[in-house]
């Protein structure tokens, strides 16, 4: 296996396990370090839990999406990733970065829908 290959399932395994790590553990109190942080989120308590859950949830489908993603680009296409090692890195990370924005605009729009 390419060795470039091998970073980025270590990069999703990692992604995944924070996932976990913030469904499972999340922030219980509003704080400025860990957690889902938004200004809407730390208006009250209320809103935090409801947000750190609800960001974490829907995150966690984040990941195994990009990975599908991943596998169909190194499997399906013509597209030579080991020339340029580092395109299907970029790749991904530009999927994440989108799922991450539509992670938080779903995280904002319950938040709204909930509280106010």
């Amino acid at each position: 296996m390419p060795e470039e290959y091998v970073e980025i399932i270590l990069i999703d395994l990692l992604l995944l396990i924070v996932s976990f790590a913030l469904y499972f553990f999340p922030a219980k109190k509003i704080n400025f370090i860990y957690g889902y942080r938004t200004t809407r989120s730390m208006r009250n308590q209320i809103n935090w839990q409801l947000s750190q859950r609800y960001f974490a949830k829907q995150w966690i489908w984040v990941v195994p999406t990009v990975m599908l993603i991943q596998l169909a680009l190194i499997f399906l296409t013509d597209f030579d990733f080991g020339k340029n090692n580092r395109n299907l890195l970029h790749i991904s990370m530009a999927i994440y970065f989108v799922g991450s924005i539509v992670c938080m605009f779903r995280t904002e729009r319950k938040l709204k829908q909930n509280i106010d």
